[in-house]
Protein backbone atom coordinates (compact mmCIF):
# COMPACT_ATOMS: atom_id res chain seq x y z
CA UNK A 1 0.00 0.00 0.00
CA UNK A 2 1.19 3.48 -0.85
CA UNK A 3 0.03 6.92 0.14
CA UNK A 4 1.10 10.51 -0.03
CA UNK A 5 2.99 11.94 2.91
CA UNK A 6 0.50 14.77 2.80
CA UNK A 7 -1.94 12.26 4.35
CA UNK A 8 0.86 11.00 6.59
CA UNK A 9 1.04 7.76 8.49
CA UNK A 10 3.95 9.43 10.26
CA UNK A 11 2.50 12.77 11.29
CA UNK A 12 4.55 15.91 11.33
CA UNK A 13 3.09 18.37 13.78
CA UNK A 14 3.62 22.11 13.72
CA UNK A 15 7.36 22.66 14.30
CA UNK A 16 8.31 23.10 17.91
CA UNK A 17 9.14 26.66 18.90
CA UNK A 18 12.51 25.58 20.20
CA UNK A 19 16.00 26.93 19.95
CA UNK A 20 18.86 24.55 19.25
CA UNK A 21 19.74 24.72 22.96
CA UNK A 22 16.22 23.65 23.86
CA UNK A 23 14.90 26.91 25.33
CA UNK A 24 11.52 28.29 24.36
CA UNK A 25 11.63 30.96 21.67
CA UNK A 26 9.66 34.17 21.99
CA UNK A 27 7.31 35.34 19.26
CA UNK A 28 9.83 38.01 18.31
CA UNK A 29 12.75 35.57 18.17
CA UNK A 30 13.94 35.11 14.59
CA UNK A 31 15.79 31.84 15.33
CA UNK A 32 14.37 29.12 13.02
CA UNK A 33 12.31 26.49 14.80
CA UNK A 34 13.76 22.98 14.98
CA UNK A 35 11.42 20.61 13.13
CA UNK A 36 9.72 18.13 15.43
CA UNK A 37 10.24 14.59 14.20
CA UNK A 38 7.52 12.33 15.53
CA UNK A 39 6.04 9.04 14.43
CA UNK A 40 2.44 8.04 15.05
CA UNK A 41 3.56 4.41 15.18
CA UNK A 42 5.12 3.44 18.51
CA UNK A 43 8.68 2.19 18.60
CA UNK A 44 8.88 -1.56 19.25
CA UNK A 45 9.69 -2.97 22.66
CA UNK A 46 13.30 -4.04 22.88
CA UNK A 47 14.66 -7.56 23.02
CA UNK A 48 16.88 -8.76 25.91
CA UNK A 49 20.54 -7.89 25.33
CA UNK A 50 21.24 -11.62 25.68
CA UNK A 51 19.17 -12.30 22.54
CA UNK A 52 21.41 -13.96 19.95
CA UNK A 53 20.00 -11.61 17.30
CA UNK A 54 21.31 -8.60 19.22
CA UNK A 55 24.74 -10.22 19.48
CA UNK A 56 24.69 -10.89 15.75
CA UNK A 57 23.84 -7.25 15.00
CA UNK A 58 26.63 -6.01 17.31
CA UNK A 59 29.11 -8.37 15.66
CA UNK A 60 27.98 -7.37 12.19
CA UNK A 61 27.99 -3.68 12.97
CA UNK A 62 31.50 -3.88 14.47
CA UNK A 63 32.77 -5.86 11.47
CA UNK A 64 31.26 -3.23 9.17
CA UNK A 65 32.71 -0.49 11.38
CA UNK A 66 36.25 -1.82 11.30
CA UNK A 67 36.05 -2.28 7.53
CA UNK A 68 34.57 1.21 7.21
CA UNK A 69 37.42 2.61 9.32
CA UNK A 70 40.07 0.76 7.30
CA UNK A 71 38.66 2.16 4.06
CA UNK A 72 38.49 5.72 5.41
CA UNK A 73 41.94 5.47 7.00
CA UNK A 74 43.52 4.21 3.77
CA UNK A 75 42.34 7.32 1.93
CA UNK A 76 42.99 9.87 4.69
CA UNK A 77 46.22 11.29 6.06
CA UNK A 78 46.57 13.02 9.40
CA UNK A 79 43.91 12.96 12.10
CA UNK A 80 40.51 11.41 11.48
CA UNK A 81 37.29 10.75 13.35
CA UNK A 82 34.12 8.95 12.30
CA UNK A 83 31.09 7.08 13.57
CA UNK A 84 30.55 3.72 11.95
CA UNK A 85 27.45 3.30 14.12
CA UNK A 86 25.92 6.44 12.60
CA UNK A 87 26.71 5.21 9.10
CA UNK A 88 25.36 1.73 9.87
CA UNK A 89 22.09 3.11 11.28
CA UNK A 90 21.50 5.41 8.30
CA UNK A 91 22.35 2.70 5.76
CA UNK A 92 20.24 0.12 7.62
CA UNK A 93 17.23 2.39 7.15
CA UNK A 94 18.00 2.39 3.40
CA UNK A 95 18.50 -1.39 3.49
CA UNK A 96 14.95 -1.77 4.83
CA UNK A 97 13.72 -0.57 1.44
CA UNK A 98 16.25 -2.34 -0.79
CA UNK A 99 15.27 -5.24 -3.01
CA UNK A 100 16.94 -7.77 -5.30
CA UNK A 101 20.64 -7.34 -6.10
CA UNK A 102 20.75 -4.04 -4.20
CA UNK A 103 19.48 -5.73 -1.04
CA UNK A 104 22.02 -8.56 -1.37
CA UNK A 105 24.90 -6.12 -1.87
CA UNK A 106 23.85 -3.98 1.09
CA UNK A 107 23.37 -7.05 3.29
CA UNK A 108 26.93 -8.09 2.54
CA UNK A 109 28.32 -4.62 3.26
CA UNK A 110 26.29 -4.13 6.46
CA UNK A 111 26.65 -7.77 7.58
CA UNK A 112 22.88 -7.84 7.89
CA UNK A 113 20.71 -10.91 8.31
CA UNK A 114 18.03 -11.65 5.73
CA UNK A 115 15.20 -11.73 8.29
CA UNK A 116 13.97 -8.15 8.45
CA UNK A 117 12.04 -8.55 11.69
CA UNK A 118 15.08 -10.01 13.44
CA UNK A 119 17.65 -7.62 12.00
CA UNK A 120 15.77 -4.35 12.41
CA UNK A 121 14.34 -5.44 15.76
CA UNK A 122 17.84 -6.14 17.07
CA UNK A 123 19.01 -2.78 15.71
CA UNK A 124 16.28 -1.18 17.79
CA UNK A 125 17.42 -3.00 20.93
CA UNK A 126 21.06 -2.04 20.40
CA UNK A 127 20.26 1.63 19.86
CA UNK A 128 18.05 1.73 22.94
CA UNK A 129 20.78 0.07 25.02
CA UNK A 130 23.39 2.61 23.89
CA UNK A 131 21.22 5.58 24.82
CA UNK A 132 19.82 4.07 28.04
CA UNK A 133 20.31 6.34 31.09
CA UNK A 134 23.05 5.32 33.50
CA UNK A 135 21.73 4.11 36.86
CA UNK A 136 22.34 6.90 39.43
CA UNK A 137 23.80 4.41 41.92
CA UNK A 138 26.56 3.53 39.45
CA UNK A 139 27.85 7.12 39.32
CA UNK A 140 30.69 8.36 41.53
CA UNK A 141 29.50 10.83 44.15
CA UNK A 142 28.76 14.19 42.53
CA UNK A 143 29.41 12.88 39.02
CA UNK A 144 27.26 13.88 36.05
CA UNK A 145 25.56 11.14 34.06
CA UNK A 146 26.68 10.81 30.43
CA UNK A 147 24.42 12.15 27.69
CA UNK A 148 23.93 9.88 24.68
CA UNK A 149 21.60 10.66 21.78
CA UNK A 150 21.04 8.45 18.75
CA UNK A 151 18.23 9.74 16.55
CA UNK A 152 16.92 9.09 13.06
CA UNK A 153 14.65 10.96 10.68
CA UNK A 154 13.58 10.98 7.05
CA UNK A 155 13.06 14.08 4.94
CA UNK A 156 10.99 13.26 1.82
CA UNK A 157 9.92 15.56 -0.98
CA UNK A 158 6.42 16.89 -0.26
CA UNK A 159 3.90 14.53 -1.79
CA UNK A 160 6.47 11.79 -2.46
CA UNK A 161 4.61 8.43 -2.30
CA UNK A 162 6.49 6.33 0.25
CA UNK A 163 5.09 2.87 0.98
CA UNK A 164 3.26 2.62 4.30
CA UNK A 165 5.09 -0.57 5.32
CA UNK A 166 8.46 1.15 4.90
CA UNK A 167 7.45 4.14 7.01
CA UNK A 168 6.10 1.80 9.66
CA UNK A 169 9.37 -0.16 9.73
CA UNK A 170 11.43 2.99 10.24
CA UNK A 171 9.11 4.21 12.98
CA UNK A 172 9.01 0.88 14.84
CA UNK A 173 12.71 -0.05 14.61
CA UNK A 174 14.49 3.30 14.31
CA UNK A 175 12.13 5.76 15.97
CA UNK A 176 12.23 7.73 12.74
CA UNK A 177 9.50 10.20 11.87
CA UNK A 178 9.12 12.14 8.65
CA UNK A 179 9.46 15.84 7.84
CA UNK A 180 8.30 16.61 4.28
CA UNK A 181 10.41 19.32 2.60
CA UNK A 182 10.41 20.94 -0.83
CA UNK A 183 13.61 20.03 -2.69
CA UNK A 184 11.97 20.77 -6.03
CA UNK A 185 11.23 24.46 -5.51
CA UNK A 186 13.30 25.30 -2.41
CA UNK A 187 16.34 23.04 -2.15
CA UNK A 188 18.18 25.49 0.08
CA UNK A 189 15.22 25.63 2.45
CA UNK A 190 15.13 21.81 2.55
CA UNK A 191 18.87 21.66 3.21
CA UNK A 192 18.46 24.20 6.02
CA UNK A 193 15.69 22.14 7.64
CA UNK A 194 17.84 18.99 7.64
CA UNK A 195 20.90 20.82 8.93
CA UNK A 196 18.86 22.46 11.68
CA UNK A 197 17.57 19.09 12.87
CA UNK A 198 21.10 17.63 12.90
CA UNK A 199 22.49 20.67 14.73
CA UNK A 200 19.79 20.35 17.38
CA UNK A 201 20.47 16.65 18.03
CA UNK A 202 24.25 17.21 18.16
CA UNK A 203 24.12 20.30 20.44
CA UNK A 204 25.36 22.49 17.59
CA UNK A 205 28.52 20.44 17.01
CA UNK A 206 27.47 19.42 13.46
CA UNK A 207 25.92 22.68 12.22
CA UNK A 208 26.07 21.99 8.46
CA UNK A 209 25.99 18.33 7.55
CA UNK A 210 24.77 19.01 4.03
CA UNK A 211 26.68 21.58 1.99
CA UNK A 212 25.19 23.63 -0.86
CA UNK A 213 24.40 21.48 -3.88
CA UNK A 214 24.19 18.17 -2.01
CA UNK A 215 20.41 18.17 -2.31
CA UNK A 216 18.53 19.67 -5.23
CA UNK A 217 15.42 19.48 -7.41
CA UNK A 218 16.08 15.80 -8.23
CA UNK A 219 16.30 14.77 -4.56
CA UNK A 220 13.36 12.62 -3.49
CA UNK A 221 14.34 11.56 0.04
CA UNK A 222 17.11 11.99 2.61
CA UNK A 223 17.59 9.55 5.50
CA UNK A 224 19.53 11.01 8.42
CA UNK A 225 21.11 9.64 11.58
CA UNK A 226 22.68 11.86 14.23
CA UNK A 227 24.57 10.71 17.32
CA UNK A 228 25.83 12.82 20.23
CA UNK A 229 27.85 11.89 23.33
CA UNK A 230 28.95 13.91 26.34
CA UNK A 231 30.68 11.95 29.07
CA UNK A 232 32.88 12.81 32.01
CA UNK A 233 35.74 10.52 32.97
CA UNK A 234 35.08 8.26 35.94
CA UNK A 235 38.27 9.83 37.34
CA UNK A 236 39.05 13.27 35.95
CA UNK A 237 42.51 14.52 35.06
CA UNK A 238 43.42 17.64 37.03
CA UNK A 239 44.05 20.72 34.83
CA UNK A 240 47.09 21.62 36.94
CA UNK A 241 48.62 18.27 35.98
CA UNK A 242 48.58 19.15 32.28
CA UNK A 243 51.96 20.19 30.94
CA UNK A 244 53.95 19.90 27.69
CA UNK A 245 55.47 16.60 26.70
CA UNK A 246 56.91 15.29 23.46
CA UNK A 247 54.53 13.54 21.04
CA UNK A 248 56.34 11.44 18.42
CA UNK A 249 54.32 12.21 15.28
CA UNK A 250 55.24 10.86 11.85
CA UNK A 251 56.09 14.40 10.75
CA UNK A 252 58.48 14.85 13.67
CA UNK A 253 58.54 15.27 17.43
CA UNK A 254 56.54 18.13 18.92
CA UNK A 255 55.86 19.32 22.46
CA UNK A 256 52.10 19.30 23.13
CA UNK A 257 49.99 19.53 26.31
CA UNK A 258 49.63 16.11 27.99
CA UNK A 259 47.14 15.28 30.72
CA UNK A 260 48.55 13.24 33.62
CA UNK A 261 46.89 11.16 36.31
CA UNK A 262 47.70 8.21 38.56
CA UNK A 263 44.88 5.66 38.52
CA UNK A 264 44.73 3.14 41.35
CA UNK A 265 43.15 0.69 38.93
CA UNK A 266 43.31 1.21 35.17
CA UNK A 267 42.72 -1.39 32.47
CA UNK A 268 45.76 -1.16 30.22
CA UNK A 269 48.35 -3.24 28.38
CA UNK A 270 51.94 -2.78 27.29
CA UNK A 271 53.00 -5.48 24.83
CA UNK A 272 55.68 -5.72 22.12
CA UNK A 273 52.92 -5.04 19.55
CA UNK A 274 50.98 -2.18 21.17
CA UNK A 275 50.20 -0.04 24.19
CA UNK A 276 46.52 0.20 25.07
CA UNK A 277 44.42 1.88 27.75
CA UNK A 278 40.69 1.72 28.47
CA UNK A 279 39.31 4.73 30.34
CA UNK A 280 35.76 4.41 31.70
CA UNK A 281 33.29 7.26 31.62
CA UNK A 282 31.22 7.98 34.73
CA UNK A 283 28.77 5.17 35.32
CA UNK A 284 30.81 2.65 33.33
CA UNK A 285 28.35 2.27 30.42
CA UNK A 286 30.85 3.57 27.85
CA UNK A 287 34.62 3.67 27.67
CA UNK A 288 37.46 5.21 25.70
CA UNK A 289 39.88 2.64 24.30
CA UNK A 290 43.18 3.92 22.86
CA UNK A 291 45.66 1.67 21.05
CA UNK A 292 49.14 2.92 20.11
CA UNK A 293 50.87 0.32 17.89
CA UNK A 294 54.58 -0.22 18.38
CA UNK A 295 55.14 -0.34 14.63
CA UNK A 296 53.79 1.62 11.68
CA UNK A 297 50.29 3.04 12.31
CA UNK A 298 49.18 2.54 8.70
CA UNK A 299 50.15 -1.15 8.83
CA UNK A 300 48.23 -1.56 12.08
CA UNK A 301 45.14 0.12 10.63
CA UNK A 302 45.29 -1.97 7.45
CA UNK A 303 45.16 -5.13 9.58
CA UNK A 304 42.55 -3.87 12.04
CA UNK A 305 39.91 -6.57 12.48
CA UNK A 306 37.57 -8.17 14.99
CA UNK A 307 40.43 -10.47 15.96
CA UNK A 308 42.74 -7.48 16.53
CA UNK A 309 40.17 -5.79 18.75
CA UNK A 310 39.61 -9.01 20.71
CA UNK A 311 43.37 -9.41 21.21
CA UNK A 312 43.67 -5.85 22.52
CA UNK A 313 40.76 -6.27 24.92
CA UNK A 314 42.09 -9.64 26.07
CA UNK A 315 45.50 -8.17 26.87
CA UNK A 316 44.15 -5.51 29.24
CA UNK A 317 44.90 -5.91 32.93
CA UNK A 318 43.91 -3.63 35.79
CA UNK A 319 46.56 -2.20 38.07
CA UNK A 320 47.92 1.06 39.44
CA UNK A 321 49.00 3.17 36.47
CA UNK A 322 50.51 6.57 35.76
CA UNK A 323 48.94 7.70 32.49
CA UNK A 324 50.03 10.56 30.25
CA UNK A 325 47.72 11.33 27.35
CA UNK A 326 47.32 14.34 25.06
CA UNK A 327 44.04 16.17 24.86
CA UNK A 328 42.77 16.81 21.35
CA UNK A 329 39.95 18.17 19.22
CA UNK A 330 39.23 16.70 15.77
CA UNK A 331 36.71 17.29 12.99
CA UNK A 332 36.39 15.11 9.89
CA UNK A 333 34.05 15.08 6.93
CA UNK A 334 33.55 12.34 4.35
CA UNK A 335 31.65 11.82 1.13
CA UNK A 336 31.31 8.07 1.39
CA UNK A 337 30.27 6.89 -2.05
CA UNK A 338 33.81 5.65 -2.93
CA UNK A 339 34.22 3.98 0.49
CA UNK A 340 30.87 2.18 0.33
CA UNK A 341 31.43 1.20 -3.29
CA UNK A 342 34.75 -0.36 -2.26
CA UNK A 343 32.93 -2.20 0.54
CA UNK A 344 30.59 -3.82 -1.99
CA UNK A 345 27.41 -1.77 -2.32
CA UNK A 346 28.16 0.13 -5.53
CA UNK A 347 24.92 -1.06 -7.11
CA UNK A 348 22.98 1.16 -4.66
CA UNK A 349 24.48 4.22 -6.39
CA UNK A 350 23.80 3.02 -9.93
CA UNK A 351 20.82 3.12 -12.27
CA UNK A 352 20.37 -0.58 -11.44
CA UNK A 353 19.57 0.27 -7.80
CA UNK A 354 16.37 -1.29 -6.52
CA UNK A 355 14.73 0.51 -3.61
CA UNK A 356 11.16 -0.43 -4.47
CA UNK A 357 10.59 -1.25 -0.81
CA UNK A 358 10.63 2.52 -0.20
CA UNK A 359 8.39 3.56 -3.09
CA UNK A 360 7.12 0.55 -5.04
CA UNK A 361 6.16 2.49 -8.14
CA UNK A 362 9.28 4.66 -8.48
CA UNK A 363 12.95 4.13 -9.26
CA UNK A 364 15.36 5.48 -6.63
CA UNK A 365 19.13 5.39 -6.29
CA UNK A 366 21.48 6.79 -3.64
CA UNK A 367 23.27 9.89 -4.90
CA UNK A 368 25.25 10.84 -1.78
CA UNK A 369 26.22 9.43 1.60
CA UNK A 370 27.78 12.17 3.72
CA UNK A 371 29.18 12.04 7.24
CA UNK A 372 30.65 14.70 9.48
CA UNK A 373 32.09 13.92 12.92
CA UNK A 374 33.64 15.96 15.73
CA UNK A 375 35.29 15.03 19.03
CA UNK A 376 36.98 16.85 21.91
CA UNK A 377 38.92 15.04 24.64
CA UNK A 378 40.12 17.01 27.65
CA UNK A 379 40.75 16.72 31.40
CA UNK A 380 37.04 16.43 32.21
CA UNK A 381 36.00 13.87 29.61
CA UNK A 382 34.80 13.60 26.02
CA UNK A 383 32.24 15.31 23.82
CA UNK A 384 31.57 13.77 20.42
CA UNK A 385 29.04 14.10 17.64
CA UNK A 386 28.45 12.65 14.21
CA UNK A 387 25.75 12.66 11.58
CA UNK A 388 25.22 10.69 8.39
CA UNK A 389 22.89 11.54 5.52
CA UNK A 390 21.83 9.11 2.80
CA UNK A 391 20.48 11.18 -0.10
CA UNK A 392 18.25 9.52 -2.68
CA UNK A 393 17.58 10.81 -6.15
CA UNK A 394 14.42 9.78 -8.03
CA UNK A 395 15.97 7.85 -10.72
CA UNK A 396 43.88 -0.16 49.61
CA UNK A 397 45.75 1.45 52.87
CA UNK A 398 48.97 -0.39 52.22
CA UNK A 399 51.90 1.38 50.61
CA UNK A 400 50.92 1.38 46.94
CA UNK A 401 52.88 -0.70 44.50
CA UNK A 402 54.91 1.25 41.95
CA UNK A 403 52.66 2.31 39.10
CA UNK A 404 53.36 1.23 35.56
CA UNK A 405 54.17 4.15 33.31
CA UNK A 406 52.09 4.61 30.17
CA UNK A 407 52.34 7.55 27.80
CA UNK A 408 50.31 7.76 24.63
CA UNK A 409 53.11 9.75 23.05
CA UNK A 410 52.92 8.36 19.52
CA UNK A 411 50.09 8.11 16.98
CA UNK A 412 47.19 6.02 18.21
CA UNK A 413 43.77 4.73 17.23
CA UNK A 414 40.88 5.23 19.65
CA UNK A 415 37.36 3.87 20.01
CA UNK A 416 34.38 4.86 22.13
CA UNK A 417 32.62 1.62 23.06
CA UNK A 418 29.38 0.58 24.70
CA UNK A 419 30.55 -1.82 27.39
CA UNK A 420 27.46 -4.00 27.84
CA UNK A 421 27.23 -4.92 24.15
CA UNK A 422 30.76 -4.20 22.93
CA UNK A 423 29.35 -2.00 20.17
CA UNK A 424 31.76 0.56 18.74
CA UNK A 425 30.06 3.97 18.57
CA UNK A 426 32.96 6.16 17.37
CA UNK A 427 36.49 5.56 16.05
CA UNK A 428 39.40 7.83 15.28
CA UNK A 429 43.10 8.35 14.80
CA UNK A 430 45.35 10.84 16.55
CA UNK A 431 48.31 11.30 14.23
CA UNK A 432 49.21 14.63 15.78
CA UNK A 433 47.19 16.18 18.65
CA UNK A 434 47.99 19.71 17.51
Amino acid sequence: MRFSLRTALLAVSTPLALLACGEAASEKDSTPAVPEVRADVDRDDTRPLTDTAVGAVVAGQNTFGLGFYRAVAASTTGNLFCSSMSAHQALSMAYAGARGETRAAMAGTLHATDDDETFHGAQNTLAQAVIAPVAPESLPEGAEAPIVRLQNALFPQEGFPIDAAYLERLARSYGAGAVPVDYRDDAEGARGTINLWVSDVTAGRIPELLHPGQVGPDTALTLVNAVYFLGKWSEAFLPESTFPQVFHAAAGDAAVPFMHHTFEGLAAAVTPEFTAVSLPYAGGALSFLAVAPAGDLADFEAGLSDETLSAVLGALSTERTDLAMPGFELRSRYELKPVLTALGMGVAFSDAADFHGIASGLDLKISEVVQEAWVKVDEAGTEAAAATAVVFDAGATLEPEPARQIALDRPFVFLIRHEATGAVVFMGRVANPR
